[in-house]
């Protein structure tokens, strides 16, 4: 199963390739963001437990 974040960079990728902010590609602007924060949520319900 593909997560939507990694869904919408592959949209970005196949629909705007040549697409640039501030003279870079724009999917290596994106690819700086994480595809999930599965992890990051997990650690923040372990502290909301405690």
């Amino acid at each position: 199963m593909v997560d939507k974040t990694s869904m919408a960079k592959l949209n970005l990728a196949m629909n705007y390739p040549y697409a640039k902010l501030q003279d870079e590609p724009l999917i290596d602007t994106v690819n700086r963001f994480p595809d999930t924060y599965e992890e990051e949520m997990k650690i923040w319900w372990k502290k909301k437990l405690v």
